[in-house]
């Protein structure tokens, strides 16, 4: 787990963003962390998420889900159906 503070100024953008923005910007860094891992690896890192969507509208989550397209991806949610709508038949659930 990573542990980091992000500043616009001399604020830190927690104080600022909504919880909905600051998870927009983590998926940022993710995603950046992604494609670099990828160039320097020149393969492909299997993504582990945990409630990726929570806090996220439904145009960002439609956007992350075609970036996170191309990986194999393991998820964790409370919102079962917002993953079937999204990905349809390209996911396969397991109910714990």
């Amino acid at each position: 787990r990573e542990d980091m503070e992000v500043f616009w100024g001399e604020h830190p953008v927690h104080e600022s963003m909504s919880r909905g923005q600051s998870r927009s910007l983590l998926v940022a860094f993710k995603i950046a962390e992604l494609q670099y891992l990828k160039e320097k690896n020149e393969t492909k890192p299997v993504l582990l998420l945990d409630d990726i969507f929570s806090e996220l509208d439904s145009e960002r989550r439609r956007r992350l889900v075609k970036v996170f397209g191309e990986y194999q991806v393991i998820m964790t949610t409370t919102e079962l159906g917002t993953v079937e709508k999204l990905l349809g038949d390209r996911a396969s659930v397991i109910e714990l």
